[in-house]
């Protein structure tokens, strides 16, 4: 059982302030108070003596360097479990606590209880096993070692409000299985003594409910582990001894100036430090990690949520207009231009005469016709004869727009003639640099064929209709794919 000196966190201030100064005999003051439990805090983790004892002697050389730089001087001790904590577990993945408990068989070590080593070794190492390693060691650092609050939360680099959840949680699981690990054990000794009470033949029998509660009644030991709680188990383990040599080590590996390498090797190797001054535990996210951690969990939410919904909604989806960015209207392509009034065609009299005054319901009087003789072939001028319409070629018959593409190019041909055109789009997402026009006889023209922008483009397709003035049609098919921007 530990009996080590109260804590005072104005002695702690006096260290560092005497830790910044530079002198040997802060740092032999400083190891004769937190050695021995240091010492205990590491070979609990680490289950080797000396593993634990070079663990203690370069938290100490650590302390003489950085320790002054914390902002709260009264959490040195913080620092230094701190500090040890983080070498304990850079050394790998730890198994659990030990203690060695074959130092004093047989020994009532609780007053209270009466429970002597071997009792109280097995229901701790049975309760332990129960338990996950946080947990084991949240009730380590804050029973046996008395950190809590702001001290607590320190060491496990953690905020207070966090760490005191995680000790409360920890220490109601501790009592419930160390509460069961008892009735079990209870179980086995009542188990044990109907064997021995019962004949050879009925050995092998089960004790019933009846028998079980009266051994437990008079039984003493299970009496005496029904009474036990969690604390006092890790109160009661026994404490190790000091290496005697290891606070000469320390005192020469600090003050030796051909060691200043050596020094700077060992201050190096315990990581950085918060901005606080406190060491900064290996299994806690720095406050840059964990702001790049929640800016790429966002990003990442979002592409997952964006791609789910193309799958759930299909690649032939289109996109709603509210979707669009910048929110505003596509311009819609003009209508193809009317065309041009015909005569009706008039029906004439009996005799073949047109009636007088021209097309019927014309009023007025008979008027002679005033009519220009058709000339000769060869004489005189002639009226020019229009020429023919053409045939409008467009290509490619299929544009695709691959992601990140919002403009495709098509290529409008006249044949046999020119051409008068126009074109429209079946979608609002699609539109065209021109919507009419004329193609000359040998001559090609590019359109522009714009897809609009949005924050998510989902996969679809539209179709532009081509129409020239003989009334032949020709539709070019626009698909594209998946694209953010």
């Amino acid at each position: 059982m530990p009996r080590w000196s109260p804590l005072d966190p104005e002695i702690d201030r006096r260290f560092v302030q005497d830790l910044n100064e530079g002198g040997e005999e802060a740092l032999a003051a400083l190891y004769d108070r937190y050695a021995e439990r240091l010492y205990d805090y590491c070979l609990t983790l680490t289950w080797e003596s000396k593993a634990a004892a070079d663990l203690v002697h370069d938290t100490f050389i650590d302390a003489y360097r950085r320790a002054p730089r914390m902002r709260d001087r009264t959490q040195l001790r913080a620092w230094l479990y701190g500090a040890a904590r983080r070498r304990c577990l850079q050394r790998g993945r730890a198994r659990g606590l030990y203690w060695d408990w074959m130092d004093q068989p047989g020994v009532v070590i609780d007053s209270e209880t009466g429970l002597t080593v071997p009792g109280l070794s097995e229901l701790f190492e049975s309760a332990l096993s129960r338990l996950d390693f946080a947990d084991q060691e949240v009730l380590l650092l804050a029973l046996r070692h008395g950190l809590s609050g702001l001290g607590l939360a320190a060491v496990l680099g953690v905020p207070a409000r966090r760490a005191a959840t995680r000790l409360a949680q920890a220490r109601a699981r501790g009592e419930a299985v160390v509460a069961e690990e008892a009735q079990a054990l209870s179980r086995q000794c009542a188990d044990r003594a109907i064997v021995r009470a019962r004949e050879p033949a009925e050995a092998g029998a089960e004790m019933d409910a009846f028998e079980a509660d009266e051994h437990g009644e008079n039984c003493l030991d299970c009496r005496r582990r029904a009474r036990v709680a969690i604390g006092p188990l890790y109160a009661l383990a026994p404490a190790p001894v000091l290496p005697v040599a290891l606070r000469h080590r320390v005192l020469h590996t600090a003050t030796d100036p051909e060691l200043a390498g050596h020094r700077a090797d060992i201050a190096a190797r315990g990581g950085g430090l918060t901005p606080d001054g406190m060491p900064h535990q290996p299994d806690v996210p720095s406050h840059t990690a964990r702001r790049w951690l929640f800016a790429g969990g966002g990003a990442a939410g979002a592409l997952v949520t964006a791609l789910v919904a193309v799958l759930v909604m299909g690649p032939g989806i289109t996109v709603a207009p509210n979707l669009e960015w910048p929110f505003q209207p596509q311009p819609r392509p003009t209508a193809s231009p009317a065309a041009p009034d015909t005569e009706e065609p008039v029906a004439l009299p009996p005799g073949g005469a047109p009636p007088a005054g021209g097309r019927p319901g014309d009023a007025g009087p008979p008027g002679p016709r005033n009519e220009e003789p058709t000339p000769a072939p060869g004489r005189g001028p002639q009226t020019p004869v229009p020429p023919r319409p053409g045939q409008l070629v467009v290509g490619p018959d299929v544009l695709t727009l691959r992601p990140g593409q919002s403009v495709g190019h098509l290529t409008l041909t006249a044949v046999q003639g020119p051409v008068l055109w126009n074109a429209t789009s079946s979608s609002v997402l699609v539109s065209l640099s021109e919507s009419t026009g004329t193609v000359p006889l040998g001559s090609e023209v590019k359109v522009d064929v714009k897809l609009a922008r949005g924050l998510l483009r989902l996969p679809g397709e539209a179709t532009v209709t081509f129409a020239a003035e003989t009334g032949a049609e020709q539709q070019i098919k626009v698909t594209w794919g998946l694209s953010l921007l």
